[in-house]
């Protein structure tokens, strides 16, 4: 094979990179972990142009890494604490999404230096919904009893809006439109491998240390939590059971079935019950969605029966003995946590007790509230499975507000997705929707803070605003303004060609005439 030539801009990458880890070693003094990161990072970077080649750009390898670094829970902290800290950040992380998001970023800035690419495309409400967030999120700091804490968790919260927002930009396209959900689908087919080998194997192998697991029985896959794995097997079957319907070729729907039987069975291993109900949730409003449009029967319906039935069978030797469990007592556990966290919100409703800081005042507030106790007489004390009353209590009823705002606009934006004309947006929208539903489900049974669930919500948020700005582009192109304020640079998006508003005749959001798997019309 030729290799492909060294453009400028992969130079500048390259030497940009090599200077920042360089720096990094000299100043920081990492150990040897750390210089074989380096070492690693440095040959992806000579790897590049060979992927480019592949991939068509160095853009498209780097977004196609994003896309599927979803389910890849690894990344290092250049400043840690060393603490008893039950939930939540103690350092500062840097996450493979964020060294993907930043190069990205670096990538279309000097693009956009030599005007080689388009502007930045967001949107403007978004855009002052996630400032608000951050905004009352950092001056919870006024209240917290550990600053540097609240510094690890803002941090945070803007690695979540820079991949939010280079996933709405490259998302704001048809082409960023296919590459999501081809690489999805790979994601899913290879998160169910692993958590299907971990099952039979017995093995836990994880990208971040030891999991969390109960009694050797529950497997989280390449993430800290089975929890967070099951979260993203639920979104990623969405994509998959609605393509399957909708896809025309026969092998192909064969293929999408094979994987989201995988999908479904790999769901059920986690024996997460909250990930259950949610795709129980989902799956009602998809299906829905596809009957009201014409594209399946009532008939239909069949197929995820038949799945469900096969997964259940396969996988009930584990699931006997979760749904044994005493769920009674999960209940009591739960409600003693709502509890704790309504006292906190009661007590500090507009700045909260310190955005990542609930772990350190739980105890205190626990003691003040009278709780229900367990048959042995003890009560479980941590942080509230409640990702919105976790906000509300480190950061204020003002800072839930901003939060459900943020995902408010997102969740709009899908149905206003859902409603275009075009079939594959159409599709696509109400695959957003159901798994925003899904997430808001997920966050109501769990907290989120410093997981992967966490990056997984922002990005399928953003992922719904890039899919309105190609509704918003295609409108301005036929000359309709329709929600035009609710958009960024609706015109240029058209009248550059950026959304390629010639392939609305697709059906299949995967396929080009000829059947080509991942091509565009």
């Amino acid at each position: 094979m030729k290799l492909p030539v060294l453009n400028k801009n992969y130079l500048y990458i390259i030497g940009s990179s090599v200077i920042l880890y360089l720096v990094m070693i000299g100043i920081f003094h990492f150990e040897s972990k750390w210089a074989t990161w380096c070492l690693i990072g440095l040959l992806a970077l000579f790897l590049a142009p060979i992927a480019s080649r592949i991939f068509g750009n160095i853009e498209n390898f780097l977004f196609c890494s994003l896309v599927f670094s979803l389910q890849l829970q690894v990344g290092f902290n250049p400043i840690y604490r060393q603490m008893n800290k039950m939930a939540g950040l103690n350092g500062i992380t840097i996450s493979l999404c964020l060294i993907i998001t930043l190069l990205l970023f670096s990538t279309w800035f000097i693009k956009r230096c030599v005007k080689a690419t388009r502007p930045l495309a967001t949107n403007t409400i978004w855009n002052v919904a996630w400032a608000a967030f951050l905004l009352t999120s950092a001056l919870s700091i006024v209240k917290t009893s550990d600053m540097h804490l609240t510094i690890f968790g803002l941090f945070e919260i803007i690695s979540l809006i820079l991949i939010a927002t280079i996933t709405c930009h490259y998302c704001s396209t048809r082409k960023g439109l296919q590459t999501v959900r081809t690489v999805l689908l790979v994601g899913l087919l290879t998160q169910s491998l692993v958590i299907i080998v971990q099952n039979i194997t017995g093995v836990e192998f994880t990208l971040a240390g030891k999991s969390i697991v109960r009694d050797g029985a529950r497997y989280s896959g390449t993430m800290m939590v089975p929890s967070a794995a099951a979260t993203y097997l639920m979104v990623l079957l969405f994509f998959t059971i609605a393509t399957a319907f909708s896809t025309v070729s026969r092998l192909k729907k064969a293929f999408l079935w094979f994987i989201t039987s995988l999908g479904v069975l790999s769901l059920l291993l986690t024996l997460t019950r909250t990930a259950w109900i949610g795709f129980f949730i989902g799956i009602i409003i998809l299906l829905a969605y596809l009957y009201i449009k014409k594209i399946i029967r009532l008939s239909s319906i069949t197929y995820i029966v038949v799945v469900l039935i096969l997964g259940i069978i396969l996988a009930w030797p584990v699931l006997e003995k979760r749904l044994e469990e005493d769920h009674y007592e999960d209940s009591i556990v739960r409600w003693n946590l709502i509890l704790i966290v309504y006292d906190m919100i009661e007590k500090n409703p507009l700045l909260g007790v310190g955005l990542n800081n609930a772990t350190q005042v739980v105890h205190k507030y626990a003691a003040e509230t009278p709780l229900v106790r367990n048959a042995d007489g003890f009560v479980w004390v941590f942080i509230v499975h409640n990702q919105f009353l976790l906000i509300a209590s480190e950061t204020g009823i003002p800072g839930l507000i901003a939060f459900l705002i943020v995902i408010g606009i997102a969740l709009r934006a899908a149905v206003l997705c859902m409603c275009a004309r075009d079939p594959v947006l159409s599709e696509t929208g109400a695959i957003l929707v159901t798994s925003i539903v899904a997430l808001i489900w997920a966050l109501n049974m769990d907290h989120v803070t410093g997981a992967q669930t966490y990056i997984l919500l922002w990005f399928i948020m953003s992922f719904a605003m890039g899919v309105l700005n190609i509704v918003r582009a295609e409108t301005a192109a036929r000359g309709s303004t329709q929600y035009g304020w609710l958009t960024f640079h609706p015109l240029y998006e058209a009248q550059n060609g950026a959304t390629q508003p010639e392939s609305t005749g697709l059906v299949d959001a995967y396929a080009d005439a000829a059947g080509r798997f991942g091509a565009p019309r």
